[in-house]
């Protein structure tokens, strides 16, 4: 009996784990919410997807709603943007608008691409405040491994030219909050070797690994940042996280929140339905405003 029950339990992990790398692409959105699709131009002549969900009794809202775009993970070569789509439904239930995107991956376009892509999928999405109802000023940003690196940059980095694709122009990529699970916060090399997810002229230019290094960016003016991060993690070590808290208090940041999981392992985040919530709860503390509050739903996904 004991044997089963631990048979069973491994199958469990083992399932969620594979669950989470292989997210289906045809996800059904529950009937309350509507999910659509925009295109847009991503750089030059390729075009790419967000996927958009709002609660249906919102979509013609003349009320401005909260808005949290979300990145994935996948270690910059692979995944794209339906792993985030159960997470935007639940976040269009509780009166958000929710956005998933998707950035050009490593083996189609080198670094900085990638940065490049998610502010310029941010500038899109502030030209769609007419179409759908976005607000504006308060847009907060989710990553998750990869993508908490793309959300650090985001949240950190915000001149006009360095990481500017030129695109949607009228607007900024500038966001209200950020949190970043699992964060890259540097990229360097490894001991004895390089880092091969650069190319060989950019493993030998510290000045562009410390451009697209979140940690770079870090001052006292920063927007509020929310890290989650395992103590066990062995594929984003713990010296990433702590990094980036010692450079936060160096600079004397005051609205740097970092929660530290005992014994979590890189994918501690969805195995607990405590982190999800803790999350949400964050998201509605800094981007919920007074005038948005009576307009907003509530109620749980039917």
């Amino acid at each position: 009996m004991k044997k089963f029950i631990i048979y069973c339990l491994l199958f469990i992990y083992i399932t969620d784990a594979e669950a989470l790398r292989s997210i289906k692409k045809d996800i059904s959105p529950p009937s309350n919410i509507q999910y659509i699709i925009e295109n847009y131009i991503e750089n030059g002549d390729r075009s790419t997807e967000i996927g958009i969900a709002i609660h249906k009794d919102n979509l013609d809202s003349d009320i401005k709603l909260p808005t949290v775009v979300f990145i994935h993970g996948g270690g910059w070569r692979s995944g794209d943007k339906q792993q985030n789509a159960w997470q935007c439904f639940n976040y269009a239930n509780k009166g958000f608008v929710a956005i998933t995107i998707s950035y050009r991956l490593l083996d189609e376009a080198p670094f900085p691409q990638c940065i490049i892509d998610v502010k310029t999928a941010l500038r899109f999405i502030k030209s769609l405040s007419k179409k759908y109802p976005i607000d504006v000023e308060n847009i907060g940003v989710w990553g998750y491994s990869a993508g908490a690196h793309l959300a650090l940059m985001i949240a950190l980095e915000d001149s006009s030219d360095l990481f500017n694709s030129g695109l949607y122009s009228a607007f900024d990529s500038k966001v209200k909050c950020a949190v970043a699970i699992a964060a890259p916060t540097y990229l360097q090399n490894r001991a004895g070797g390089k880092d091969k997810k650069l190319s060989d002229e950019q493993n030998n230019d510290e000045k562009f690994k410390a451009q697209i290094s979140p940690i770079t960016y870090v001052n006292s003016k920063q927007i509020p940042i929310l890290m989650m991060h395992g103590t066990r993690d062995k594929i984003v070590s713990s010296k990433h996280y702590k990094s980036f808290a010692s450079k936060c208090k160096l600079k004397e940041v005051e609205n740097f929140s970092l929660i530290e999981v005992d014994q979590g392992d890189h994918g501690f985040y969805f195995k607990n339905k405590d982190n999800l919530l803790m999350v949400s709860n964050y998201f509605e503390k800094m981007l919920k405003n007074a005038k948005n509050d009576p307009k907003m739903i509530k109620n749980d996904q039917k």
